[in-house]
């Protein structure tokens, strides 16, 4: 059936369990994704592969290096529960619809990801020049509201045992996104190649899925702060890359 198929949702793992990171979740999932690959290898699979298995940005990579698949082809949620989230977050602190919110996070799926405040849009207006011109907006805290963003996941986790319904939404929009061509702009996770200055690594950054996967990696103007929290995000999943290239 993967011989002809347009798109691979790749969905194994177990549930991250209450007090768990998703980093923590490697180990079993490497000896998951290496079974998973020796099957690979025997089929034909030209199509586009959306992994949403965690530790994502890892697994995705992984696969992906080892069936020497081009990057376009193979990438991963990457950032998109974290920027769901956060609009969720930024919606109930600021009052505006999330609709007319434009904000989204990068790096890892996990602790190290980060919100890039500077590029947080509200209608046609920054989300720094809203903050200057609003007392009650200033008086917002971003350490909090980032803090919501990471915590939101673990609430879930602690409280049903599992997150199926966001990633749901987030991989069916990436699907109608390639189906229809829509040139959608959305954090994914996909290797890079000097973008961000970043080599040899795979994270979540904001993409154009169209087509053809991901067409088209944006890079935005960071602040000095957001290019160091990328980095050491970059750093984290540099390692553990490693570490499954080894094994």
């Amino acid at each position: 059936e993967l011989n002809d198929a347009d798109i691979l949702v790749m969905a194994f793992g177990r549930s991250r369990r209450p007090g768990e990171t998703r980093l923590d979740m490697f180990d079993d999932s490497i000896k998951m994704a290496n079974e998973v690959i020796s099957h690979l290898k025997q089929v034909d699979f030209k199509g586009i592969m959306i992994s949403i298995s965690n530790p994502a940005d890892i697994i995705c990579e992984h696969i992906r290096r080892q069936m020497n698949w081009e990057p376009n082809r193979c990438f991963c949620t990457g950032t998109s529960l974290e920027s769901y989230r956060l609009l969720r977050v930024l919606s109930a602190a600021t009052g505006y619809s999330r609709k007319s919110i434009q904000a989204f996070c990068m790096g890892e799926h996990g602790n190290s990801s980060f919100v890039v405040w500077s590029r947080i849009r509200i209608g046609s207006k920054s989300f720094a020049q809203l903050r200057a011109e609003r007392p009650e907006l200033a008086a917002l805290s971003l350490d909090d509201l980032q803090l919501q963003v990471k915590r939101a996941g673990d609430i879930e986790v602690d409280g049903k045992g599992c997150t199926e319904f966001g990633i749901a939404n987030a991989a069916c929009m990436l699907i109608k996104a390639i189906f229809h061509d829509q040139k959608l702009i959305w954090p994914c996770s996909t290797a890079l190649n000097g973008e961000y200055g970043q080599k040899n690594v795979a994270a979540g950054v904001p993409c154009v899925i169209g087509k053809n996967g991901i067409e088209e990696i944006l890079e935005l103007k960071l602040t000095e702060e957001e290019h160091a929290k990328f980095a050491a995000s970059c750093d984290i999943l540099r390692g553990f890359l490693d570490r499954a290239g080894s094994l």
